[in-house]
């Protein structure tokens, strides 16, 4: 292979590294509501991402092969190329490093840190636009997936560790509490939304005794009652409120 082909190849395979990565925070960030919205108007590609979604260890295994697969060819044809490039003035050892700390940074850079943080932002719309794509790739590599997945889940059950189960991730009261916080803090929800849904959890665990009166000890006013004898009820009452009837 020539020279300039083996530089196209190299950035091909740093892109395919990123597009990989990109899909995969794409996918586990994206907000499904929002996804079910899209989807909802009648998205392909948001169905499809939604149908991901639901079986993560599937286009997770997928898009760690494709990573790997890339990371592999990029060292194989990219180090060689890079020193060969700058072994007649440089020693082979220092010419091998200089390559290795360019193709690392290509890798980290580029084909991480940078897609990364794009899919962080723009989750739902990279999610949707990429989730065909890697739908495809997941069925033309299913066997080859499969039997990786398959060999993973006999290591794990001889390190007694229960393979993940696929299917929709289930949240605890906890994180929801820190997913209110959150929307909070970055302007999504008001402070009185907030309170209101934290009360919502602390209601769930109050006792009937503790937000309603026994009907035998509830303390009514008559409407017609002057305005004396009603401030004495009041006083004499260990109540906030007092239904007033006529």
């Amino acid at each position: 292979m020539s020279t300039p082909a083996r530089i196209i190849v190299i950035f091909l395979l740093v892109s395919a590294n990123a597009i990989f990565v990109t899909a995969e925070y794409a996918l586990v960030t994206a907000r499904r509501s929002r996804l079910e919205e899209r989807a909802l108007r009648g998205g392909r590609g948001a169905r499809t991402a939604l149908r991901l979604m639901d079986d993560p260890v599937r286009f997770i295994s997928t898009v760690q092969v494709g990573i790997t697969v890339s990371a592999i060819l990029l060292g194989a044809i990219g180090e060689p190329l890079l020193s060969d490039l700058m072994e007649p003035p440089l020693s082979t050892t220092v010419a091998f490093l200089i390559a290795f700390a360019i193709l690392t940074y290509l890798s980290v850079v580029v084909g991480e840190l940078v897609p990364k943080a794009v899919a962080l932002q723009k989750a739902e719309l990279l999610a949707v636009a990429l989730a065909l794509p890697l739908d495809w790739l997941a069925r033309i590599t299913h066997p080859l997936v499969w039997a990786l997945q398959h060999s993973a889940n006999v290591v794990l059950r001889l390190l007694r560790v229960k393979p993940a189960p696929a299917g929709m991730i289930a949240y605890t009261r906890e994180d929801i509490r820190h997913s209110v916080a959150a929307a909070e803090d970055v302007g999504e929800l008001q402070t009185a939304e907030e309170e209101m849904l934290y009360k919502v959890f602390d209601f769930a665990s109050k006792e009937v005794s503790a937000v309603m009166v026994p009907r035998p000890d509830v303390v009514a006013i008559s409407a017609d009652l002057p305005p004396d004898e009603a401030l004495a009820t009041v006083v004499d009452s260990p109540y906030t409120r007092y239904p007033v009837y006529r």
